[in-house]
């Protein structure tokens, strides 16, 4: 494969994880106005890790992109 087309895959993938994030802390956003026990609190901090996840990703596959200059 050659480099462009690993550069512009690693990209995509970024981008992924960036909307995937973009849309755990969305719906997070919703879940924690209507908060009331202890389970949806659990719940909320699942989501967290997951968006903290996918945003570290998003940042690993760019900074191997960029050669680590972001």
């Amino acid at each position: 494969m050659h480099s462009s087309n690993l550069g512009n895959r690693s990209q995509e993938e970024a981008a992924e994880h960036v909307k995937r994030a973009h849309h755990l802390l969305s719906d997070l956003h919703a879940r924690l106005a209507k908060l009331k026990n202890q389970q949806e609190i659990a719940e909320s901090s699942e989501a967290i890790r997951e968006a903290i996840t996918s945003l570290e990703l998003a940042l690993s596959k760019l900074t191997v992109n960029t050669g680590g200059i972001l």
